[in-house]
């Protein structure tokens, strides 16, 4: 992959994974997602369309303001600190 640095390799993993939006007050359903690794990046980046599947929808992302669709307008999280 060409990036601002350079050519990189990444990794596309033939089998999904299973992805789960944890929040403490309700259950979400399992999505079915293909991974892409590289070896350059320490976290999890998601795309437009892992977003959309996961239901997510940002609402500022300079803040980490999010909400599930189904909560729009009603419901604004905060995103966790990563380890």
């Amino acid at each position: 992959m060409r990036t601002a640095s350079g050519v990189v390799p990444i990794y596309r993993l033939r089998d999904y994974v299973e992805v789960v939006v944890m929040v403490s007050d309700r259950s979400v359903a399992p999505v079915e997602l293909t991974p892409i690794i590289s070896d350059t990046v320490e976290y999890v980046l998601l795309s437009d369309k892992a977003l959309t599947a996961l239901g997510i929808v940002i609402i500022s992302a300079g803040e980490g303001l999010w909400c599930l669709r189904d909560e729009l307008g009603r419901v604004i999280r905060s995103s966790c600190q990563p380890p």
